[in-house]
């Protein structure tokens, strides 16, 4: 496509503007084509920056990078097992805030006690390093106390409770080919490109058609001069023989 010869010889003036058009296309949609194979290559082949807590333990990601809520259960074993009690992260206030600094890139890696997976760009890595026990707090003497507890109990006896987590907090709504389809030529990103080159082509057409119609009528004009020449030349022959 993208040769030598890639200008064939065209003598119109429409040929050679579709001609043109057909070389801009190949070269769009050699470089799209090029640069969704290297994004998928790249997909393929990332790794996250770091496989568990033993890396951050392990100094492997800077201090200020690594985010944690303030006033966590994570800060609690950040500060006890990684850090022997300096405050030397990154300081979170929200829970919203752990997500945002994740994808603006103020921080490379956050502790958390629990999973969101609406975050596509995002990703958990590692094993469950601290396990801890949460608390509803009620009203002292409410009525309904021992009702709550027995429906708890209820839903941890017959394993909805673990669906629940299952679904909410382990499996991810968008998969990895999801990722990868952000990526990838469809008719819808390409229908741009397409509707371009229908322009230049109705262009090119309407060119031919007055380019044709131009011909026609410079012939019918020419015939006609030639006919009254010929008209005026016999007028004359007539005349000279009458004299």
């Amino acid at each position: 496509m993208l040769g030598k010869d890639r200008f064939p010889n065209v003598s119109t003036r429409s040929g050679r503007f579709l001609t043109f058009g057909l070389y801009v296309l190949q070269i769009v949609l050699a470089a799209i084509y090029t640069t969704s194979i290297l994004s998928f290559i790249l997909i393929e082949n990332s790794n996250p920056t770091i496989s568990g807590v033993d890396d951050i333990r392990n100094g492997k990601i800077l201090p200020n990078r690594i985010g944690i809520m303030v006033g966590s259960q994570a800060e609690e074993y950040y500060l006890n097992s990684i850090s022997e009690g300096k405050k030397n992260y990154y300081p979170l206030k929200t829970i919203n805030e752990v997500y945002t600094s994740l994808m603006n890139g103020d921080i490379d890696v956050a502790l958390w006690s629990h999973v969101n997976n609406r975050y596509c760009d995002l990703m958990t890595v590692g094993v469950e390093f601290a396990h801890g026990s949460y608390q509803i707090p009620v009203k002292q003497g409410w009525v309904y106390k021992a009702a709550l507890d027995s429906n708890i109990l209820s839903l941890i006896d017959t394993g909805e409770l673990d669906r629940i987590s299952e679904k909410w907090f382990t499996q991810p709504t968008c998969s990895k080919t999801n990722l990868s389809t952000s990526n990838t030529i469809t008719i819808e990103r390409m229908g741009g490109l397409f509707s371009t080159f229908a322009i230049i082509s109705i262009i090119s057409i309407l060119v031919h058609f007055w380019s044709t119609i131009d011909r026609l009528i410079r012939n019918i004009i020419g015939i006609v001069c030639r006919k009254d020449g010929m008209d005026e030349g016999i007028i004359a022959d007539n005349n000279a023989i009458q004299n």
